[in-house]
């Protein structure tokens, strides 16, 4: 204001992206964001500012800018000035983010720019900044399992409940976490790391401090520049809680292994007739069967692959593929089948994403075990959690949606060959014949946790002790080749002379 009462403005070169981005930089002041040890700041904070809520224009502004970047990418032949201003707009709203989000932000957008990503149109930005969070956390917690042997789903609570110093303990939940440490496996990472400082009575402590810093710091790893030692040699196997924990060695040379001083086969490509018998191929439940059930794999191009977005993908038609990176990662995503000459399976290696963990062929694995390496599947628990309290019209309806399958009728139809008036049927709870039911979920791909629940809706069992042999091939199509081509799936049965037991696709 000027003496004479009248106002004079300055003009400041400042737009929205920038103010958004210094709000949230002012924000972290008060919450201690941003890298810093927390506590008040020097001076006085307006709280007013700091109320203000700026999530959605935050969201709609980064999507604007990413789209405006992705559909120059998708289309090709763009001019590069103008491709290099949009990609720099775009790197400029991810000042709106905090900088662990800007981090995977700016992974993201290098990953579709090396292909190794294909980008879902119903997913957000921000969508993806979130799964690719939850991934890294995912790999830090398999990280912990394979050097500690914890259970993995007691780690993922502590994360997302955010514990503090003052609750961490609350109910014993910590010391329930320290119990189920594996102390063999504990014992071999903790000599790699104090070397010739380990002191065996100090095994607790550090079991106790490593743990305690993960999961006050939101999963931060306290060695995390240390390579995991020995992993080549952890070869204890395990079929249920009490399994016996073995030193013996085994060692991966080209295609194959040797443990225990015997050479076997081993590969990660199996052919379906392979995996169908040896899921089947024992009276009581094997190895393939409790981990093929979990519905954390995929068997897709033969090979069976961890159902993770990173590695599988359902694309904008609905049906599921392999993603580029894990074609050139297979250690790290797909299951290992150990043989010897005749094609006799005895062992099944975990992915390295998981732990390095090898399973007899012919045990039975328990679900406090599976859980214990991370094998819960994320899609399922999320498809279940849509379906929760439905009945099974409603909830084929919602797993046909464009936010879960992006399944039309249309789309269903061309895919089994089940008509507009069946499909109405499904969805309104009609006609839940054997035939329907199963066509209709393998021709929208929902993992087995899922089928297995849509088929208590439609009050369809198929006890496998018993009964026809139709059963255990419906339990094992349901299991084994959930995310397969649909029309692959027929012709397979159709080979065999069973093709009745799933709808005809159209020619």
């Amino acid at each position: 204001m000027l003496e004479d009462g009248t106002e004079n403005f300055i003009p400041v070169d400042f737009d929205e992206p920038t103010y958004l981005a210094l709000l949230h930089r002012y924000k972290e002041l008060s919450t201690g964001g941003g890298g810093g040890f927390g506590g008040d700041p020097p001076f006085e904070i307006d709280t007013h500012i700091t109320e203000i809520q700026t999530d959605a224009i935050d969201a709609d502004y980064m999507n604007s800018r990413f789209d405006k970047f992705y559909k120059l990418w998708e289309q090709g032949g763009y001019d590069q000035e103008t491709f290099e201003n949009t990609l720099a707009a775009l790197h400029k709203s991810f000042g709106m983010l905090s900088p662990e989000e800007q981090k995977y932000a700016n992974l993201f957008i290098r990953d579709i720019q090396s292909g190794d990503i294909q980008v879902d149109p119903n997913k957000s930005f921000r969508d993806y900044i979130s799964e690719y969070m939850r991934r890294e956390e995912d790999s830090r917690i398999a990280r912990m399992v394979r050097r500690l042997g914890c259970y993995a789903d007691k780690l993922r609570e502590f994360l997302d409940r955010k514990v503090t110093e003052a609750n961490y303990n609350d109910e014993n939940r910590f010391s329930e976490l320290v119990a189920s440490v594996d102390r063999d496996k504990a014992r071999v990472f903790f000599i790699a790391v104090e070397k010739q400082n380990y002191k065996e009575f100090r095994l607790g402590m550090l079991i106790h401090n490593y743990l305690k810093h993960f999961i006050l710091t939101g999963g931060k790893d306290l060695y995390d520049d240390i390579a995991d030692p020995g992993m080549e040699s952890d070869t204890a196997t395990e079929g249920s809680e009490t399994a016996h924990k073995s030193n013996n060695q085994c060692s991966t040379i080209g295609g194959h292994i040797i443990i225990n001083g015997v050479q076997y086969n081993a590969s990660h490509s199996v052919k379906r007739k392979s995996l169908t018998a040896w899921y089947s191929g024992s009276s009581k439940k094997n190895a393939v069967a409790c981990m093929m059930d979990t519905g954390c794999f995929a068997y897709l191009e033969e090979k069976v692959c961890l159902n993770q977005e990173l590695y599988v993908q359902r694309g904008a038609d609905g049906k599921m593929h392999l993603t580029e990176y894990a074609r050139s990662h297979e250690d790290e995503c797909f299951l290992q089948f150990v043989t010897d000459d005749d094609g006799t399976l005895h062992y099944v290696v975990l992915p390295k994403k998981l732990a390095d963990k090898k399973f007899e062929y012919s045990k039975f694995i328990s679900e406090d075990i599976l859980k214990k390496y991370g094998l819960v599947c994320e899609m399922a628990r999320l498809m279940l959690e849509a379906i929760e309290h439905m009945e099974f019209g409603s909830a084929l309806k919602k797993l046909m949606s464009k936010g879960i399958c992006n399944y039309t009728v249309g789309a269903l139809y061309t895919t089994t060959g089940l008509d507009n008036h069946t499909i109405s049927n499904l969805r309104s709870g009609k006609n839940l014949t054997n035939l329907n039911v199963v066509s209709a979920l393998l021709g929208i791909q929902v993992p087995y946790p899922v089928s297995e629940a849509m088929l208590k809706l439609a009050n369809i069992s198929f006890p496998t002790d018993c009964g026809p042999d139709s059963n255990k091939m419906y339990v094992m199509l349901l299991s084994t080749r959930w995310a397969a081509p649909y029309y692959e799936i027929y012709e397979d049965l159709e080979s065999e002379g069973m093709q009745d037991l799933i709808k005809q696709p159209p020619i």
